[in-house]
């Protein structure tokens, strides 16, 4: 992975140790093989002193293993050129290379934009490092690299006059400004340097906004914080009167550093005086002298503090974890989980008043290096995290975003090319539009508690994150980009619109939304004002077939077929419902009767989970003569209100209405009317692996036959285990089971841009088998699954 100055020097990875230029020349001065020199050097972080001396070494014998050592300093410089170049004279000698080689030449290909080369490496990580999530999480990104590249117009990036020829980052804002971090020295005189970068250590300094909003002239922050050592990221609260803040070791004028001689990182909070002076210092009570914590980040009421930390018992590197503030004190700290943090570098998170968590991180997917995520914080825990995309994600790092209250605005820290420096400070333009959606019913006012909005981007498939505020739902658009908003009403009915934010909609402006629909109080149910979905037959009707109006139908026109046994399946017809006795596992054809001919109506799945006698009722929607055949809302529940959606188009394409989270997997689908049923199932998985099955195969292979057939489908899949192991360790079997079957399908062509992938543990078990609570091994492996939803793109 690359290891950025960031990381070392600030960011947590606690390699940092100090020493004096003098000290360092006595290191040099007693040091006489090339090579053992390199070491040396090597371990006191003089990475450059290093190549030097390592490339002397070079001269007197060709050894592919002080090659590689050159590469590893390379790539803790953060130079990714030459990391590339030196990995590539060794990384395939075996001898040598271990598999976080491979990952780590990967890494440096795809900073370099070289994707394609990179994506071959990250496989060969895949295949030698199954445990580690990177591997997968980056082969995926560099095959569908444009998707970071769709949201593009939601943000406009502008340079910002306060860098340096040195590194600046980490903006916060403070006051009418913003405190940030930087590399410059001010004092005419270099008080002292660290080894690695042999520049001076790092400084808070303050730039206030002139009336135009710009950065003015910066100033060194305040001396009661600032000391001869690194000082790092801040966050501010209580009305700016209180601080936190990152600082090596050293406290009261004395400096600590572990056992092996290291001067961590730690966080301190201090008080600002009356007269704008900072007071009242104070480590933090999870500080150790053994591991740093850094880059904090606080809710807007001062009791939840975000930070990053290589405590032990990590997932990766570096994590982000969380600390309440109770009995006047702070907690001990949780790590945030599989759901947020990788095997790779989490950090710099910045919590919004509206609970969104942004963070920047090398182990997601992503351009390469450090990119920055957003997570919505909800009851369940984190939201997937999404990777916000160019133009303020590049192929190198990018970190450190803080946000404005208004959300329209905010500064973060990149390394990319055109910069001033090593690293810069940009300020970034929201370009959204606030949308609010509500549901208005005749006769019960508004419906602002019973229904679930679910918000679709059209262009990339991605459920877009909403929030409620004052009784709507409210969601960020981007102009030029059109939306599916769905309401799932009373856990049985849609509604749904189409909706387009113009190119030219205001800027952070609202945009209100009703989605349309009757409301019958008695029955509880929904009706569509207009009609423009319809009745869907799943085959055998042409155009010149007549639409089948549910209000003229009675049960002799109908008949039900259980499909394999072929027998005919007694069931009660009223007011628009077919209801009948499911037996587990098994498909039912509903058949229309005409004229004594039988033609195809529905096809209906039972659950897979074991429902014996589970009720089925299927209501049908009203249709209208004169639009034809092939367009309807079809809704499949069973008792225990499990409910299947499914859109039919005119044009006879059958979709899954694109909910995430809740919906089952099961779809039946005639896909331009070929007349045929093609039925996508559940695939299953041994216990503790996550290996293809044999068995698996064939439906995958149906699958990969549709999406390229039919270039307008997407893919969405959800795995799942079973209750036994821990529930971390089960989030990410989960998570493996679903990267075996994206990588299976865009090994045999099937775009990875068109492919959405869910992991949800042991969350969403089919059956009772919790727990503790006995359950025959059938049973549990209807939990081991991954379920699949096919999405049509208009």
């Amino acid at each position: 992975m690359k290891i950025t100055m960031r990381i070392i020097g600030l960011l947590i990875i606690a390699l940092l140790q100090l020493y004096q230029v003098r000290a360092q020349k006595n290191v040099q001065t007693h040091l006489g093989n090339h090579e053992k020199r390199g070491d040396k050097l090597f371990h006191h972080f003089s990475y450059n002193q290093a190549i030097d001396a390592y490339t002397n070494a070079l001269e007197n014998k060709e050894d592919e293993r002080i090659k590689l050592k050159i590469a590893e300093c390379y790539r803790l410089l953060n130079d990714t050129k030459n990391t590339a170049d030196w990995y590539s004279k060794v990384i395939e000698n075996p001898e040598v290379i271990s598999p976080i080689h491979k990952f780590y030449y990967a890494e440096a290909l795809s900073s370099n934009g070289e994707y394609e080369k990179a994506r071959f490496w990250y496989q060969e990580f895949c295949n030698e490092a199954k445990d580690d999530r990177r591997g997968m999480n980056k082969f995926q990104a560099v095959g569908n690299i444009n998707k970071y590249y769709m949201d593009s117009a939601a943000y406009g990036i502008e340079k910002v006059d306060v860098n340096s020829e040195l590194a600046d980052f980490a903006p916060a804002y403070y006051q009418n400004g913003l405190v940030f971090v930087s590399e410059r020295n001010t004092n005419g005189l270099v008080k002292s340097v660290y080894n690695r970068r042999e520049q001076a250590f790092l400084d808070l300094f303050y730039t206030a906004f002139d009336e135009n909003g710009n950065t003015t002239k910066p100033q060194k922050f305040h001396k009661k914080v600032n000391t001869k050592f690194h000082e790092g990221p801040v966050t501010f609260y209580n009305e700016n009167r209180n601080i936190i803040f990152t600082r090596n070791n050293y406290y009261q004028g004395k400096e600590r550093k572990s056992k092996d001689g290291i001067n961590k990182l730690k966080l301190f909070s201090a008080e600002r005086s009356p007269e704008g002076g900072w007071t009242n210092i104070q480590p933090l009570p999870f500080n150790n002298d053994e591991y740093s914590v850094g880059h904090p980040a606080i809710s807007a009421d001062g009791k939840r503090l975000y930070f990053s930390s290589d405590m032990p018992g990590g997932l990766g590197g570096t994590d982000i974890y969380v600390s309440n503030f109770e009995n006047e004190t702070w907690t001990a700290p949780v790590n945030l989980g599989p759901d947020i943090n990788t095997e790779g570098n989490e950090m710099f998170p910045f919590l919004t008043e509206k609970n969104t968590l942004y963070f920047a991180s090398n182990g997601w997917e992503g351009l390469g290096g450090l990119d920055i995520f957003k997570s919505e914080i909800v009851a369940e825990g984190f939201t997937p995290p999404y990777n916000i995309g160019h133009p303020i994600n590049s192929r190198q790092d990018d970190f450190a975003l803080a946000v404005n209250l208004e959300g329209t605005e905010g500064y973060f820290s990149s390394r990319r090319p055109g910069g001033i420096g090593d690293d810069d400070i940009y300020k970034v333009l929201f370009k959204h539009v606030t949308v609010e959606t509500e549901l208005m019913a005749e006769g019960a006012g508004t419906i602002a508690t019973s229904h679930k909005v679910i918000v679709v981007d059209n262009i990339t498939g991605r459920e877009l994150p909403t929030y409620r505020e004052n009784g709507k739902v409210v969601f960020h658009g981007t102009p030029g980009r059109s939306y599916q908003v769905i309401a799932i009403v009373n856990d049985s009915d849609i509604v749904r619109q189409d909706l387009t934010i113009e190119e030219g909609q205001k800027i952070s402006g609202r945009k209100h939304v009703k989605l349309p629909f009757k409301y019958t109080a008695d029955k509880n149910k929904v009706f569509f004002n207009d009609h423009k979905f319809q009745v869907f037959a799943l085959n055998d009707l042409s155009e010149t077939t007549a639409q089948v109006q549910v209000d003229d139908l009675e049960a002799k026109d109908l008949k039900l077929i259980e499909v394999g046994s072929g027998k005919e399946t007694p069931f009660e017809f009223r007011d628009g419902e077919i209801s009948f006795t499911g037996k587990p596992k098994s498909k039912y054809l509903l058949k229309l009767r005409e004229d004594e001919k039988e033609t195809d109506f529905f096809l209906i799945q039972a659950p897979d989970q074991g429902l014996d006698e589970a009720k089925i009722s299927f209501p049908v929607v009203k249709g209208n003569k004169e639009e034809g055949p092939g367009a309807t809302i079809v809704i499949v529940k069973n008792h225990e209100d499990s409910i299947q959606y499914f859109v039919a188009s005119k044009d006879g394409k059958l979709e899954t209405i694109p909910s995430l989270g809740q919906l089952p997997p099961e779809t039946s689908t005639n896909l331009e009317g070929q007349g045929g049923v093609f039925v996508i199932n559940n695939i299953y998985y041994d216990l503790d692996k996550y290996e293809i099955r044999e068995d698996a195969e064939a439906e995958l292979d149906k699958i990969i036959g549709l999406m390229k057939k039919y270039l307008n489908l997407q893919l969405v899949l959800t795995s799942h285990t079973d209750s036994r192991a821990s529930n971390s360790y089960n989030d990410r079997l989960s998570k493996k089971r679903s990267m075996s079957v994206s990588q299976y399908l865009v090994k045999r062509q099937v775009q990875g841009s068109r492919i959405t992938t869910n992991h949800h543990g042991e969350k969403e078990l089919v059956n009772d088998c919790i727990d503790n609570n006995p359950c025959s091994e059938e049973n549990h492996q209807l939990n081991r699954r991954t379920e699949f939803q096919l999405i049509i793109n208009k």
